[in-house]
C-alpha cells in the first residue's frame, strides 16, 4: 500500500491512514494511536499502548486443550486469555504451562472456564538483562551437566533448569512481539538467537548419562562450554573477535572425529555446537 507524504506548514509532514483500517478499529478524529519507531519502519497500533489485548478460546471434544495455544498467545503479546471448556477445566495442565510464562497468572476461574492475565508489565529496558540471564542460565546448565557427567550421572535438576530456560526464552520472545526493537531485521536475528539457546536447553535436558564418559568426551564438552562463554562475551561486547570464534568452532568440529565412544553424549553436544554456530553467525 502506497501513500504520499503531504507537507503542512514549514516542518510538518503527514500521511493519511487507510479508511478501511480506521473503520475496523473504530478510530475517529482526536483518537490516539501508538507509533513504534523501528529504523526505517514505523509500526502503527490502534489505541493507546496500555490497551489490553485479549483473546477467548473455546475448547470442545473435537478441539482439545493444547498447552501450545497458551504459549503462542503469550509470545504474540496477548495480555489476557479467556479459556472456556465444554468439559471440566484442566487446571493442572494450565498451571503447568503458566509456570513457563513469566507474568501470566490465573485471576478468575470456575468449573468450566478461567481468565489468565498478564500481571507484569513488559519493559524495554529489561530486555537485555533477561536475554543475558537466558545465556547465563543455559551456560550454567551446561556446566552442571558436564560436572554430573564426570560422575556418570545425568543432571539431577534438569527439568527445573530447562523450565527456567523456557521461561526466559518465552519472555524474550514476548518482548520482541511487543515491538521493542530497533528494526525488524534486528528483531528477527535476536529471535533466532533466543530460539537457538532454548534448543540448547532442550538438548541438555534430554541428555541421559548411564556411565562415566571418556576423558576425550569430557574435554570436548568443556571446550564447547568455553566456546559458548566466548560467544556470550562477544555477543554483548562492542569488540568482536569473529575470526577467533570461527577458528575455535572449526577445531571443535574436527575433534568429534576423535570420539569413538559415548555416541549419545557426543551426538547431543554436536547438536549444541550446531546451535552455537548459528548464534556466532549473528554476532
Amino acid at each position: 500500500m502506497i501513500r504520499k507524504i503531504v507537507q503542512h506548514g514549514a516542518s510538518s509532514l503527514t500521511v493519511s491512514l487507510p479508511y478501511r483500517w480506521t473503520k475496523q478499529n473504530g478510530l475517529k478524529k482526536g483518537d490516539e494511536i501508538n507509533l513504534n519507531l523501528m529504523g526505517k519502519t514505523i509500526l502503527i497500533k490502534a489505541g493507546k499502548e496500555a490497551e489490553m489485548i485479549s483473546k477467548t478460546l473455546h475448547f470442545t471434544r473435537d478441539k482439545p486443550f493444547m498447552k501450545r495455544y497458551l504459549l503462542n498467545l503469550y509470545k504474540q503479546g496477548y495480555d489476557e486469555v479467556i479459556l472456556k471448556f465444554d468439559s471440566k477445566l484442566p487446571t493442572s495442565k494450565i498451571i503447568e504451562k503458566i509456570d513457563e510464562l513469566l507474568g501470566f497468572e490465573i485471576v478468575e476461574q470456575d468449573e468450566h472456564s478461567c481468565i489468565i492475565r498478564n500481571v507484569a508489565n513488559v519493559k524495554e529496558e529489561e530486555f537485555e538483562t533477561m536475554l543475558k540471564r537466558l545465556f547465563i542460565v543455559t551456560m550454567g546448565f551446561m556446566e552442571d551437566t558436564i560436572n554430573e557427567m564426570k560422575k556418570g550421572k545425568s543432571h539431577p535438576s534438569s527439568i527445573s533448569v530447562e523450565k527456567e530456560n523456557n521461561k526466559l526464552a518465552n519472555y524474550c520472545m514476548r518482548v520482541l512481539s511487543k515491538g521493542y526493537f530497533e528494526s525488524i531485521s534486528r528483531a528477527l536475528d535476536i529471535a533466532t538467537v533466543i530460539d537457538k539457546i532454548e534448543i540448547i536447553g532442550d538438548l541438555l535436558g534430554d541428555l541421559r548419562v548411564k556411565a562415566k564418559p571418556s576423558t576425550k568426551t569430557i574435554r570436548l564438552s568443556n571446550q564447547i562450554l568455553d566456546y559458548f562463554k566466548k560467544i556470550y562475551i562477544s555477543y554483548f561486547s562492542s569488540t568482536k573477535n569473529l575470526m577467533k570464534l570461527k577458528d575455535i568452532r572449526t577445531d571443535l568440529y574436527k575433534n568429534f572425529d576423535n570420539i569413538t565412544s559415548d555416541q549419545n553424549i557426543s551426538y547431543q553436544f554436536k547438536q549444541v555446537l550446531e546451535q552455537l554456530h548459528h548464534i556466532e553467525l549473528l554476532i
